[in-house]
């Protein structure tokens, strides 16, 4: 599909997406929702105040999503661009943005959330091209007490994905990132980073050893404190070429 007709595609695809939108007041109680929200988000017409929580299947990312607002609440620059994230479930995977509102003058009075399921999208997207993959990760964003920090790519010796949270493990530790991990293995510098089984990216440069054990095989890393990590039949070629381990 040329340029042109992926544009018209995309175009497409947006206008017949239906939008998830949640309208939160400056406390981030729930205020008004759309019928895409309400079949996502529960909505007891019997409590007074209405907290903003996941439904169970999505629970993982309730941290992820207060963290949204609270970078959509002191974003600097003016105007605010939106903060955006994605969640991931099972097969499904949302797109979330958030935006403040503020009065005249400039004191906050609410939120506005919306959402897009863009599973559909992702699955029939084609490869990135040169200008996404420019867009490598200079900075990767983590949860911790204050909220977020950035982490430096060359500083993960591996990513960690399970049903409830995507971890990196990292110089200082282990650290939980706002980002799936799929989002991850497309933005990390290929040249370095390689998934190299649905639940692991790893850091090739902090490998140390790729050992066979009991007919599987695992990663060791230089740092013998950090766990292995298996290795997927699939890509056990791939990662033997990468590691010079193999002639191309």
């Amino acid at each position: 599909m040329n340029a042109l007709g992926a544009q018209s595609a995309t175009l497409l695809w947006f206008e017949n997406c239906e939008v998830g939108v949640v309208h939160l007041d400056a406390r981030r109680n729930v205020m008004a929702m759309n019928d895409g929200a309400r079949q996502i988000f529960p909505f007891d017409e019997r409590c007074a105040v209405r907290q903003l929580v996941l439904p169970p299947a999505f629970a993982h990312s309730q941290s992820q999503l207060l963290c949204m607002l609270d970078q959509a609440e002191h974003a600097l620059a003016s105007p605010a661009k939106p903060i955006s994230m994605m969640v991931h479930w099972l097969e499904q995977v949302l797109l979330f943005k958030a935006t403040r509102l503020l009065d005249q003058r400039a004191h906050l009075m609410g939120f506005v959330l919306k959402f897009y399921d863009v599973t559909q999208m992702l699955q029939s997207a084609a490869p990135l091209g040169p200008e996404l993959a420019a867009q490598r990760l200079q900075k990767v964003p983590v949860l911790n007490d204050y909220g977020s920090a950035l982490v430096d790519p060359q500083d993960i010796f591996f990513v960690q994905s399970d049903a409830h949270a995507t971890s990196l493990c990292t110089r200082a530790g282990w650290q939980r990132c706002i980002w799936g991990i799929g989002d991850l293995a497309a933005r990390l510098d290929p040249l370095h980073f390689m998934r190299v089984h649905r639940c692991y990216v790893v850091n090739l440069r902090a490998v140390a050893a790729l050992r066979n054990e009991a007919g599987k095989s695992y990663l060791h890393f230089k740092d013998k404190q950090h766990p292995r990590v298996p290795v997927a039949r699939a890509t056990k070629l791939a990662l033997r070429q990468a590691l010079g381990l193999q002639a191309h």
